[in-house]
């Protein structure tokens, strides 16, 4: 009902009933729980995209990160790093992924601080991935790398590297000279 609405109030009308649409939606997700969320949230970013601002599409995405069920936060931080990316750049995306990393659970938090530190090591920010991926690693048991026991700290650094655990990387890091391991991630 809520989509029809909305596709009524925009695309017979060229964009012209979009506050009426923006309404529909802020009264939809006022009572929605988080469960049920998600589509809300994508389709009302959809709209402001299409005939609303940028700028408010982004407080959307933003609003989504925070609104919809803790399970799909993750895919909801990616998306909205995604469309900040594409719209403003992304260097814009920095103060996204280190929000985040400070509210997503450690599972997930480990994944976007690998994202993150790859981020900023194709940027060319060498230190500050390094800062990154160990402040990462406290996400991390120290004792498991990648599910499997660590059997001894001799590892090569090759296949720490290829297994793209925090821990190893961080091990690896502190090891060795961070420019050159960090060169051979790409």
């Amino acid at each position: 009902m809520l989509f029809l609405a909305s596709r009524l109030c925009t695309s017979t009308q060229g964009g012209k009933k979009l506050e009426r649409a923006r309404d529909l939606f802020e009264q939809a997700l006022a009572n929605c729980p988080e469960d049920l969320a998600k589509p809300l949230f994508l389709m009302y970013a959809k709209l402001e995209e299409d005939f609303g601002l940028a700028k408010n599409a982004m407080r959307v995405y933003d609003r989504a990160t925070r609104g919809v069920a803790a399970e799909e936060r993750y895919e909801m931080f990616l998306l909205y790093i995604s469309k900040v990316a594409e719209t403003y750049g992304v260097t814009h995306t920095r103060e996204i992924y280190e929000r985040a990393i400070e509210s997503l659970p450690d599972d997930t938090a480990r994944e976007m601080s690998l994202r993150y530190a790859d981020l900023e090591r194709k940027l060319g920010e060498i230190d500050r991935a390094r800062a990154i991926l160990a402040h990462g690693s406290q996400f991390c048991d120290p004792r498991v790398c990648g599910g499997a026991r660590m059997r001894t700290p001799g590892y090569l650094y090759r296949e720490l590297l290829t297994r793209r655990c925090i821990n190893c990387i961080t091990w690896v890091l502190w090891d060795a000279d961070a420019t050159q391991v960090l060169a051979s991630l790409a």
